[in-house]
């Protein structure tokens, strides 16, 4: 059964793999060039792939590495910055530490959304094979939490 498991699952990473086409920015539909060049004037070193309808960049902005979602029509779909975990609200990583004290921070992006772009922290957080992403408002209030896992955990 485990190998039946493991194969389908390297099939599933080797499709996800193979559908994401690298794209050189002269391939961009002429909307994702203007948009992504007004929204973010000082970018650097963009790499562009696409995926289905979207395209994704990740690229360094003042310094910090940022990706980026448009659809194929050229509207901004969502940011998202990484985050160093010394610049993580002091909140946040007490809620971790309180909640889910066995686990580790791996991770921690700044996200804005279309439409609300309402700003949210994602912190990836893991035990074992175990992972976890923990939402927060910039505040530090808890939002929500996604996770593979069964959701019979109560957790805040």
């Amino acid at each position: 059964m485990k190998k039946i498991i493991s194969f389908f699952t390297i099939l599933f990473l080797g499709f996800i793999y193979l559908s994401a086409q690298t794209v050189q920015p002269t391939e961009l539909p002429l909307a994702v060039q203007s948009n992504f060049k007004i929204k973010f004037p000082d970018a650097s070193n963009a790499k562009w792939t696409k995926v289905n309808d979207t395209y994704e960049v990740s690229f360094i902005n003042k310094e910090v590495n940022t990706e980026a979602l448009y659809s194929d029509k050229g509207e901004w779909k969502e940011t998202s910055w990484e985050i160093p975990l010394e610049y993580t609200p002091q909140t946040i990583k007490t809620y971790i530490a309180t909640y889910y004290p066995k686990y580790k921070i791996k991770e921690v992006e700044l996200e804005e959304v279309y439409p609300s772009s309402e700003k949210l922290y994602a912190v990836n957080i893991a035990k074992k094979k175990e992972k976890i992403e923990l939402y927060f408002k910039v505040s530090g209030e808890f939002v929500k939490l996604e996770t593979n896992k069964p959701k019979d955990n109560n957790k805040k």
